[in-house]
């Protein structure tokens, strides 16, 4: 807001008011078009949670650019957790070309696959793939014989879960009279 202001000051009358009707108009355009992030919490202590962001108003893949604003969310559960797993579900509206009005005709929900991130370093790439996984199932061969084409991508939805891998192969020797005795042993429990 200072920055502005000694803008403003700098400037003559007419082009301060400009630059205002400018910066007024700018603002009123990005809250027209802002899209609603609504986290959602499960009820199993923080175990298995989920993003949606609705009302995206961008044409085409640029709906997917939404991701990207969520980074801190996932990097900060990643670092209180041993590992995640994520998976981004997307609901595109296609049209038909030779449709006149600007509104898709069909929705579709397009999901990426699921990715299980062990550390931080790879969150931003995980998130570009899961970006481009839905991308290139939209631009899948059924979808361009159908003369249908993206509108939009309406809302996503990013689940995301606590991911702990397992860590087998334990070894314990045997004892010398089991090992002495060269047989096999089935063990019941």
């Amino acid at each position: 807001m200072n920055e502005a202001r000694e803008v403003i000051g700098s400037l003559p009358l007419a082009e301060a008011a400009q630059f205002l009707k400018l910066r007024r108009a700018l603002k009123s355009y990005a809250i027209k078009t802002k899209a609603e992030i609504s986290p959602t919490q499960s009820h199993f202590n923080n175990y298995s949670n989920a993003v949606s962001i609705s009302n995206i108003k961008l044409k085409g893949y640029n709906g997917l650019s939404y991701l990207k604003y969520e980074y801190n969310r996932f990097y900060n559960y990643l670092n209180g957790n041993p590992g995640m797993s994520m998976i981004v579900v997307a609901n595109v509206g296609f049209k038909h070309y030779e449709d006149e009005n600007d509104e898709p005709s069909i929705f579709n929900e397009v999901r990426s696959r699921r990715y299980n991130i062990t550390n931080v370093g790879e969150l931003m790439t995980v998130m570009n793939q899961m970006s481009s996984d839905i991308k290139l199932t939209i631009e899948n061969a059924q979808l361009e014989k159908s003369g249908l084409h993206i509108h939009s991508i309406n809302r996503l939805t990013v689940m995301y879960t606590i991911y702990d891998p397992t860590r087998a192969g334990t070894y314990i020797k045997l004892p010398k009279f089991i090992n002495d005795k060269n047989h096999v042993l089935t063990l019941k429990i």
